[in-house]
C-alpha cells in the first residue's frame, strides 16, 4: 500500500503524522510526506527558490521520521508550484 500524505505548517498537519504512525499498517506500505512551494512570486530570484526548497526538505525530512520512528518506510517530496489537491497526484511518482 502507498499512502500520501500532504502537509503544511498547520498543527493538523502534525496530528496526522501523528495519528498515521501510531496505527497498524500492512508490512509493504510505503509513505510520502509532501508539501507544495508556491514560489511564483520569487520566480526572478532563484537564491530563494533554492532557499525554500531546501528549508522545505529540512522539514518534509523531520517529518517522515515520525514514521521512520515507528518503523515505517518514509520518503519526502518538496513539490513546487500550487498546493492544489491535483498537483500532489501528478507529481508524486508511484514507488514500487
Amino acid at each position: 500500500m502507498k499512502v500520501l500524505i500532504a502537509v503544511d505548517s498547520s498543527p493538523a498537519s502534525q496530528r496526522v503524522l501523528e495519528e498515521a504512525a501510531a496505527r497498524p499498517w500492512p508490512k509493504e506500505t510505503t509513505f510520502c510526506i509532501a508539501s507544495a512551494i508556491d514560489v511564483t512570486q520569487f520566480a526572478e530570484l532563484p537564491v530563494l527558490v533554492e532557499d525554500a526548497k531546501r528549508e522545505g526538505a529540512q522539514i518534509l525530512k523531520a517529518e517522515a521520521e515520525v514514521l521512520a520512528r515507528a518503523s515505517h518506510i518514509a520518503t519526502a517530496e518538496v513539490l513546487l508550484g500550487s498546493p492544489a489537491p491535483t498537483q500532489f497526484a501528478r507529481h508524486v511518482p508511484a514507488r514500487p
